[in-house]
């Protein structure tokens, strides 16, 4: 996301070791190939030294998942939270902001926070970041009778409509 410098052993043919460091840019994807210019091992016939090419690879996060420039989160919400909208605080590398749930969302709709998400490392700033896309995940209160009591009382709000219905193959 922000970039690192990484230092690294390099064990040369003939059992030398040396340690060299690497800026990975900020924004870097997996398989993006980092070169370090004549760092590499020497040419053929005493020509110059060759090139080392590291190839990143990004760890998964626990909370957010890479699509392209955009960073993805899965937002716990509570039934009234969805219901009747609210407020609430989304983490993002910048700091917590807060979003407003609308009203009425389901799970599933995704809260689009512009320029959250990581940079791209040709078009530097702000306007060179993706977004980060908060995705509504309504989450029920542990079972009990009262929980039973109150969903049986929202099934009317359906009108009979199948929620099913479009689950057609």
């Amino acid at each position: 996301m922000r970039g690192a410098t990484k230092t690294f052993a390099l064990t040369s043919p003939d059992g030398t070791q040396r340690r060299l460091k690497v800026k990975v840019p900020p924004g870097a994807a997996e398989g993006t190939v980092v070169r370090l210019a004549g760092q590499g091992g020497p040419g053929q016939g005493g020509g110059a030294a060759g090139d080392v090419l590291l190839s990143v690879r990004v760890l998964p996060h626990r909370l957010l998942s890479r699509d392209g420039n955009d960073l993805v989160l899965e937002l716990p919400v509570t039934v009234a939270e969805a219901g009747a909208g609210a407020a609430v605080r989304v983490p993002t590398f910048d700091g917590d902001v807060k979003v407003k749930v609308p009203a009425g969302s389901s799970s599933g709709t995704r809260l689009r926070l512009r320029g959250r998400g990581v940079p791209d490392p040709k078009r530097p700033g702000e306007e060179g970041r993706g977004d980060l896309i908060a995705v509504v995940k309504i989450v029920l209160p542990p079972p009990s009778d009262r929980l039973a009591a109150i969903a049986s009382e929202l099934e009317p709000l359906y009108g009979g409509e199948d929620v099913r219905s479009e689950l057609k193959l």
